[in-house]
């Protein structure tokens, strides 16, 4: 339900990781693990950088729920980018170790609580109906139907890790100063220090800035995707048990 953008644009496709290609300030920025005190912050700041997405325009109470699950269970996995001057939040990136088993959480825990703010965002605007039907319909699918699959080897292509990076974003006016990269790595950081072999993540095929910082990072394309908003890429990257190096400064 997440996806990522281009990074020059504020205004950015739902189907996109967005992500960053320049170098890292670290002293300018920080990575902090998600928390209950940040999940607005994260939601405005996607709601900023997705302004033409299907998830913004639930607007930030459904937002709030969609965040908060990736701590309503252990496998979950957070990360925020602060501001060190304002200490404001400019970044997120989330996902889950099992991407079926975050979901039934979600359906479990948060759409109980988030139906009555989806409910009013509908009768404001009946036309995200067919749209809201359409994608609860595919989770509740995914969550009946997946399995738990096999981690992909270095020799295959064909079958994709339960484990995802599932959505990452930075505010418009903080692009380019390297938080994308901060993100990716705190993420697969934290991934390969829980043990985790293989994760994947989909980016949009003419995202040729997110696509490029993933091929540096480690990251590589093993099968085309085509949906309706156009085609795309899902991308693995294997994970030897230890955190990535750090940036060169």
């Amino acid at each position: 339900m997440a996806a990522a953008s281009r990074l020059s644009q504020p205004r950015s496709r739902p189907a996109d990781e967005r992500a960053e290609t320049s170098g890292v300030d670290s002293g300018l920025y920080m990575i902090a693990p998600l928390a209950p005190s940040v999940v607005g912050d994260v939601a405005r700041v996607h709601i900023a950088s997705f302004q033409d997405s299907f998830l913004a325009s639930l607007g930030e109470r459904v937002l709030r729920h969609y965040f908060r699950a990736f701590l309503d269970y252990p496998q979950g996995c957070g990360f925020v980018c602060l501001h060190r001057p304002t200490g404001a939040v400019v970044g997120f990136v989330c996902g889950s170790e099992d991407v079926t088993r975050h979901w039934r959480v979600f359906l479990r825990r948060r759409l109980v609580w988030a139906a009555p703010a989806l409910a009013a965002r509908v009768l404001r605007e009946p036309q995200l109906a067919l749209a809201l039907l359409s994608r609860l319909q595919r989770v509740a699918g995914l969550t009946r139907g997946a399995r738990r699959t096999a981690p992909i080897t270095r020799n295959s292509t064909g079958v994709l890790p339960p484990a995802s990076l599932m959505t990452i974003g930075v505010d418009p006016a903080h692009q380019r100063q390297g938080i994308g990269e901060l993100l990716v790595r705190a993420f697969t950081g934290e991934m390969a220090r829980r043990g985790v072999r293989v994760i994947k993540l989909g980016v949009r095929d003419e995202n040729t800035a997110a696509r490029r910082l993933y091929e540096r990072l480690g990251w590589r394309p093993v099968r085309a995707t085509r949906g309706p908003k156009g085609t795309g890429w899902m991308y693995v990257r294997e994970l030897d048990g230890r955190p990535p190096a750090a940036p060169a400064h």
